[in-house]
C-alpha cells in the first residue's frame, strides 16, 4: 500500500502527482488500484473497476473546477475500493444475479460520468475554461452525486447478497428463501394477479378478525385500522415465507466503543422497559454495537434466553415486519389474520423480561406509505411494561418520538472511532500492517469508519497492495 503526502500548495497539491488520487486530503497510489484492478479475474467486474478508474484519470487532468473534480476523485476513488472489497476474490458463478445486475447498473453510471467528463475536459481548455466554469461546476457536481447514489444503491446490494449467503447454509431457510422468490415473481406477472390475491387475503384475514379475542381487540384493534389494511393489501404471510432468519449473529470484537456501550448496558440493566435507539450515519458499525450490548454477561443474566434479534432488513412489508417479531419470539408459524394480536397476547401472558433488538430499523419505517402503520406496531410494543428494546437505524432523530418515551438520557449518535481504535481494528484483520508507519495517514483519509477499514484491511490482508 503505497501512500504519499503532498507538500505543493495551490490548485497542484490538491490533484497530486502523476499516479495518485486523492482520498479524505491524502494521495492514495492508483498503482494500487490499478493492480487490484488488473487481479479481478471476471470481465465484467474488471469492466466497471477500469471505467472507475478512467473517471478518477481524467477528473485529475482537467484543468479549471479543481474543487469539484477533486470531489469527484474521492467519490469515485471511495466507490472503486467498495468494489474490490466487495467483490475481489470471487469466482464468477459465486455472483448471484442481483449482484450481477447491481455491477451492471455501475457500469452504466461510470459510461454517463465518462461522457460528461470528456466534455467538461473538452470546456475547460483555453478560453472556453471562463467561459463554461459555472456549467461545468454543476455537470461535475451532478456526476459526483451519481457516482454517490450509486455507491449507496451497490452497498445495500451488497448486504442482500450477505444475508442471502447466511440462508444457503439453513436448508429450511433456503426453502423460504425460494418462496419469497416465487412470491415476488407472482407479484410482478401483473396488475391482474395481484388484484386476485389481494381479494382471497382479504376474506382469509375478514374470516380470521370474527374469531379474535375481545380483550385483544381492544388493545389492539383500536388505532391499528391502518395496520390491518396493510396487511390487506400485502397478503398471506403464509404464501411468501415460513421463517425468516432471525438467529442471533455471534458476538463481535469492537474496539474503541467501550464508554459507549457501558452507557447502553448501564440503562438497560437498571430500568425495566428501557428503550434506546443507537443512531447515526451508515459503516459505523451500529449493529456491532448493539450486539456487544445484547451480549453482555449482565444482560445476559437479566433476560436470560429473551434477548431477540430481529434482522429489520429483511422487513419490506408491515406484514413481514411482523412475521419477523413473531419468529424472534418462537412462536409458531400461523395463518391467522392478527399476527400482532399474537405477539402482544404472548408477551404479556409471559412472566419473564425481554429485550428486543430491531436491527437497521430504517427499512421498515421507511416502506413508502406505511411509516404510521410501523409506528403504531412499535408502540403498541413499547407499550408493554416487560419489553425493553434496543434500535439501530440510520440518521440521527428517534422514530415515535411523540407516542414512546425513549428512556434518559439518550445516546449520541455513533461516530467514526478514534485513530487508536482504528489502528486496533485494522490490525486486527491485517497483522502485517502493525508498524507501518503510512497506517496512521490511511486511517485518516479514511476518517476512521469502520466499515471502510474493514474494507481495506481485507484488501491488504488478501496481499492486494
Amino acid at each position: 500500500m503505497v501512500l504519499s503526502r503532498s507538500k505543493a500548495s495551490g490548485a497542484a497539491s490538491s490533484l497530486g502527482p502523476a499516479g495518485t488520487a486523492i482520498l479524505g486530503g491524502v494521495q492514495v497510489s492508483l498503482t494500487l488500484l490499478e493492480k487490484s484492478v488488473d487481479g479481478m479475474n471476471i470481465p465484467f467486474v474488471k469492466g466497471v473497476a477500469g471505467a472507475a478508474l478512467e473517471v478518477i484519470k481524467i477528473a485529475k487532468v482537467i484543468q479549471s473546477n479543481r474543487e469539484e473534480c477533486d470531489n469527484l476523485v474521492q467519490s469515485s476513488t471511495s466507490l472503486l475500493i467498495v468494489i474490490l472489497g466487495s467483490l475481489s476474490g470471487k469466482a464468477e458463478d459465486a455472483i448471484p444475479d442481483h449482484l450481477r445486475r447491481g455491477v451492471e447498473r455501475l457500469t452504466n453510471n461510470f459510461s454517463e460520468v465518462l461522457a460528461e467528463l470528456r466534455i467538461i475536459d473538452k470546456r475547460a481548455q483555453g478560453w472556453r475554461a471562463a467561459f463554461y466554469y459555472i456549467d461545468n461546476g454543476e455537470r461535475l457536481k451532478g456526476c459526483s452525486s451519481k457516482i454517490e447514489w450509486a455507491m449507496e444503491e451497490f452497498q445495500v446490494t451488497s448486504n442482500v447478497d450477505s444475508c442471502l449467503k447466511e440462508l444457503e447454509h439453513h436448508e429450511e431457510l433456503r426453502k423460504a428463501q425460494e418462496r419469497i422468490q416465487s412470491g415476488v415473481d407472482r407479484l410482478q406477472k401483473g396488475q391482474e394477479t395481484m388484484q386476485e390475491t389481494v381479494q382471497e387475503s382479504q376474506q382469509e384475514l375478514m374470516k380470521g378478525q370474527a374469531n379474535m379475542e375481545e380483550s385483544i381487540k381492544k388493545e389492539v384493534r383500536e388505532g391499528l385500522s391502518g395496520v390491518r389494511e396493510a396487511i390487506k393489501e400485502q397478503g398471506n404471510t403464509q404464501d411468501f415465507v415460513s421463517g425468516p432468519l432471525t438467529v442471533m449473529p455471534p458476538e463481535p470484537k469492537l474496539f474503541g466503543r467501550t464508554k459507549y456501550i457501558d452507557k447502553a448496558i448501564k440503562l438497560l440493566f437498571s430500568i425495566t422497559g428501557a428503550k434506546i435507539a443507537i443512531l447515526g450515519p451508515g459503516g459505523m458499525g451500529k449493529t456491532s454495537v448493539a450486539l456487544k450490548i445484547i451480549y453482555d454477561a449482565l444482560l445476559v443474566d437479566r433476560f436470560g434466553d429473551n434477548r431477540c434479534w430481529i434482522p429489520c432488513e429483511q422487513a419490506t412489508s408491515v406484514l413481514l415486519f411482523l412475521e419477523l417479531i413473531a419468529k424472534s419470539l418462537n412462536l409458531p408459524n400461523s395463518s391467522s389474520s392478527d399476527r400482532l394480536a399474537e405477539i402482544v397476547r404472548f408477551l404479556k401472558s409471559s412472566k419473564d423480561l425481554y429485550i428486543l433488538l430491531f436491527d437497521n430499523f430504517e427499512t421498515p419505517w421507511d416502506i413508502e406509505g406505511q411509516q404510521s402503520n410501523v409506528a403504531e406496531v412499535l408502540a403498541i410494543i413499547a407499550s408493554i411494561p416487560s419489553v425493553s428494546f434496543i434500535i439501530t437505524m440510520r440518521g440521527n432523530q428517534h422514530p415515535s418520538s411523540n407516542t414512546i418515551e425513549w428512556t434518559e438520557p439518550k445516546l449520541p449518535l455513533l461516530t467514526q472511532l478514534d485513530l487508536g481504535a482504528a489502528e486496533e481494528a485494522f490490525v486486527r484483520i491485517s497483522p502485517d500492517a502493525k508498524g507501518d508507519p503510512e497506517l496512521r495517514t490511511l486511517l485518516q483519509a479514511l476518517d476512521c469508519m469502520p466499515l471502510a477499514i474493514t474494507l481495506m484491511a481485507k484488501l491488504s490482508e488478501a496481499g492486494e497492495t
